[in-house]
């Protein structure tokens, strides 16, 4: 019995040994499987990023260039605009009538729609 006892001891322990080593060497492989994979995972898409920065350069550098051009228009506009409010293009038949009292908080200068800005002669101002 004695010789059973230990047969059996030996062949647990060896049984324990190899069940061990298959599951190291099953884990260690499956991390450097995944390692792997993620590495690669992870290179593609570097790339991908890489790709897509290099197709949006493109149109972001175009619409900077239109931007200032766009800018430059908008400046001249507003640079102008001033000169068109001062000097509006009435026409001829054009009457403009204010009905109530306009309240005047500073002195005002009324110009006509003339060039010299004179008001035509029917034109009444105040009563």
């Amino acid at each position: 019995m004695r010789g059973n006892i230990v047969t059996a001891a030996t062949v647990f322990g060896i049984f324990v040994l190899v069940s061990s080593l298959v599951l190291v060497f099953g884990i260690r492989h499956v991390a450097y499987k995944t390692a792997a994979q993620i590495d690669a995972a992870v290179n593609v898409h570097a790339q991908a990023v890489e790709r897509a920065g290099q197709n949006a350069g493109a149109p972001i550098r175009d619409s900077l260039e239109t931007l200032s051009a766009t800018f430059d228009r908008h400046a001249h506009a507003v640079e102008h605009a001033g000169d068109q409010i001062a000097h509006p293009a009435i026409p001829k038949d054009y009457v403009i009538q204010l009905r109530g009292p306009v309240a005047i908080q500073q002195p005002m200068v009324i110009r006509g729609p003339t060039q010299d800005g004179s008001l035509p002669v029917n034109a009444v101002v105040g009563k």
